[in-house]
């Protein structure tokens, strides 16, 4: 009996096994010419043909592993991906839902989301870091660098104060975060305030932020900032703040990019060797020369 997922793949694309040709067996699971008919299509010769043939079979095994291990995508992710496809095209979602093509590429889209939860399943904890040699053995900068610094920041958004109602938020607002600045300028933590007095969510590692590119005038403000300097206030996010600035580097942009390429490749290569190993442990009898 063929497998559940043997037939999902079949189905979407539109799968009629009475009049078919086989031209490959899976374990129990059946390819027919039909099925990759499109592909096929594309494909001049013989070796594409071979080449759309062993990516449908590795597709396939690939899917039943999925099944096996009970991955699949959520509702969430498929409907996310439906609005997608339609947003792209320009369609009504409602619309879209009632096209005849609907159904087959609804099964596509979880075919091939499944196929990327398999992935991310299979590569999770791979390490795909990236040594000093590699680098140097692979990588060459064009100097793209460009300089990113770290803050610590005090933003408030509201203060309440009875005694000073008449006052605009705002104006208490600077008149707290004045305050603040007067007492941490003349050695007051800055980390102990940002953890008492801060509304913003940075507030619990004492207002420090991730590394910012500089790339708008309040950040350049900040840049100049000298060591334990306290800087003036400054709106953001329809809040107040004070910030202190913490470190400074420069990134090289190219040399990142390049890393990042050469991590991908390592989690590429893995996976791939794993799917060999999968292909490897199948039963596979291909009928190649119906391809010619």
């Amino acid at each position: 009996m063929r497998s559940a997922v043997a037939l999902i793949l079949l189905i979407q694309i539109g799968v009629g096994f009475a009049s078919n040709t086989i031209i490959a067996i899976i374990d129990e699971d059946l390819i027919t010419l039909q099925s990759i008919k499109e592909e096929i299509s594309l494909a001049s010769t013989y070796e594409e043909k071979m080449s759309v043939l062993n990516n449908q079979i590795n597709t396939l095994i690939k899917l039943k592993k999925a099944n096996e291990l009970g991955l699949y995508p959520s509702k969430d992710d498929v409907n996310r991906a439906i609005i997608n496809v339609a947003q792209y095209n320009d369609i009504d979602v409602t619309e879209f839902r009632k096209y005849p093509e609907f159904i087959p590429l609804e099964k596509k889209i979880i075919a091939n989301l499944t196929l990327l939860k398999l992935k991310q399943f299979i590569t999770e904890g791979v390490d795909a870091n990236i040594s000093k040699k590699e680098l140097i053995d692979n990588c060459t900068s064009n100097l793209n660098n460009k300089k990113q610094i770290k803050i610590a920041q005090i933003i408030i958004s509201k203060v309440e104060n009875i005694n000073e109602s008449q006052i605009s938020n705002e104006m208490r607002t600077k008149k707290f975060l004045k305050k603040l600045s007067d007492h941490i300028s003349k050695g007051a933590s800055f980390d102990a305030f940002a953890k008492l007095h801060s509304q913003h969510p940075s507030y619990i590692n004492g207002g420090l932020t991730e590394w910012l590119f500089i790339d708008n005038p309040i950040l350049e403000m900040l840049d100049k900032l000298k060591e334990k300097e306290v800087s003036i206030i400054y709106p953001i996010e329809k809040s107040w703040g004070i910030a202190i600035k913490i470190d400074e580097r420069f990134l090289d942009l190219n040399l990142k990019k390049c890393e990042d390429d050469l991590k991908n490749m390592k989690i590429e290569d893995f996976y791939l060797l794993w799917v060999e190993g999968l292909r490897d442990s199948s039963k596979i009898e291909i009928f190649s020369q119906k391809l010619l």
